[in-house]
């Protein structure tokens, strides 16, 4: 007599593999969502940064952008234009909570060079942005959980 089909223990052990690997690609489709996340904070920043630093500059108005836990401020030096920005994932600003732009688009306050970075356990491509006094970078945090400074970011071109 010949059968054909499979054995319960034949499904139930299939049943054990594909659950195996559903809960694995479930797992890393969580960890790339974080970095995702991440990268499109820094981009936010980096980009209301610049438009800062590029309304400074057009505008002949002295801008500030100021940090503070989870979210960040742009205003210029007029009480009418305040923009306010909530960040998803904590930063870290070790050199200040505030950014100045003076009227010629330079950061004034930014010598040396100073570091804004997202704290984090996931490796993202990009975590960080180093601001100098006349150009503004996106990097990546070299040693995670590492001091948010220069020397540990590597700028991203």
């Amino acid at each position: 007599m010949c059968q054909r089909g499979f054995t319960l223990i034949e499904l139930i052990v299939i049943m054990l593999i594909i659950g195996c690997l559903i809960a694995i690609a479930a797992l890393d489709f969580r960890t790339w969502i974080i970095k995702s996340q991440i990268e499109s904070q820094v981009r936010t920043m980096h980009a209301d940064l610049t438009s800062a630093r590029v309304s400074a500059m057009n505008n002949k108005r002295v801008h500030n952008v100021t940090f503070s836990g989870k979210q960040y401020r742009i205003d210029d030096d007029t009480p009418a234009l305040v923009t306010t920005m909530a960040l998803k994932y904590p930063i870290t600003f070790p050199g200040g909570a505030t950014v100045t732009f003076d009227t010629r688009g330079v950061a004034t306050d930014a010598v040396p060079d100073r570091a804004i970075c997202v704290n984090s356990t996931v490796r993202a491509s990009y975590d960080s942005i180093v601001i100098s006094q006349t150009k503004i970078n996106i990097g990546q945090t070299i040693t995670i959980g590492g001091a948010c400074d220069v020397a540990n970011i590597q700028i991203k071109e």
